[in-house]
């Protein structure tokens, strides 16, 4: 009498369920291997994959890069999981040969994407797409002005910075969240707060020294109280950047009985209750920003 050898049990042979759940610990490049193995791996893979990279996209806002954002929009299992989208307007500097001159000479960068409105064509159809896959989308901007890309140095061109958020803020969202913003006027603030805003958190704010005055800073408050809809306000580690002194190296805190040296370059917003946060909600928060 002959003993037959145990089954040895292999991925195609084990339940889709415990599949699913072992594949949401293996890693994010294993799974890109895993999606080769056979038709039942793969489709078994495929919402781990998405979830972990094409959860969150970073894109420049170039046609080429517009084009992929695009077609994964298009794409019925990745689509469906893009949950964040962060634009750059991060352009590459192109050299002209053979000029020169001043420093600003022999470069351009070419701002007729987003000029042209083929920007806003893309953005729509790529909304649009993801509207049949999800109930709502974070789309955030990346206002480094800086940014390296393999060998290529970008810029980002302050015109078309602007003409990307005029695009964004003209829609209907419901949540801001600005964070590490340079502000010198807090009038500029207004442009991001629009009626539609339902919650808005602001983070690691750099007030120039023009707001070191509470009253313009109330004016802040004030501005938002008025947004009909708003039922959530954070305000998070808000910095006032301190003048320097003329003739020394020194910051100066300027006050009522005079001019104070401070060995600090900013302070940071202390609120009623002694804390760098406060958090304001409910059906009252337009009337608890007014007082």
């Amino acid at each position: 009498m002959t003993s037959s050898s145990p089954t040895r049990a292999t991925l195609s042979t084990l339940p889709i369920e415990m599949l699913g759940r072992i594949f949401w610990f293996v890693d994010k490049s294993d799974l890109i291997n895993l999606r080769l193995v056979c038709k039942l791996v793969c489709a078994v893979a495929n919402k781990p994959f998405a979830i972990r990279h094409f959860s969150t996209r970073c894109h420049v806002i170039t046609e080429h890069s517009m084009k992929t954002l695009l077609a994964l929009s298009e794409h019925a299992n990745l689509g469906a999981h893009i949950k964040n989208i962060i634009l750059s307007p991060a352009r590459a500097v192109l050299e002209v040969p053979g000029s020169g001159g001043s420093e600003d000479d022999g470069f351009v960068v070419d701002d007729s994407f987003v000029e042209s409105g083929r920007f806003s064509s893309f953005m729509q159809q790529i909304l649009s797409n993801l509207e049949q896959h999800s109930g709502s989308i974070a789309i955030g901007v990346d206002e480094d002005h800086c940014l390296g890309y393999g060998r290529q140095y970008l810029v980002n061109p302050e015109r078309q910075l602007n003409e990307v958020i005029r695009w964004l803020v003209d829609k209907c969202f419901t949540e801001l969240y600005l964070q590490d913003l340079d502000v010198e006027n807090i009038a500029c603030l207004n442009r991001y707060f629009t009626a539609s805003l339902e919650r808005i958190t602001l983070e690691e704010f750099k007030l120039g020294s023009v707001c070191f005055r509470w009253r313009l800073l109330s004016s802040l408050f004030k501005h938002l109280s008025q947004l009909p809809n708003l039922t959530y306000c954070k305000f998070r580690r808000l910095h006032y950047s301190l003048p320097k002194e003329n003739r020394s190296l020194d910051h100066c805190i300027q006050l009522l009985s005079g001019a104070y040296i401070s060995c600090w370059a900013s302070l940071l917003l202390i609120f009623p209750d002694g804390k760098a946060v406060i958090e304001i909600s409910g059906l009252d928060t337009t009337r608890q920003l007014e007082t």
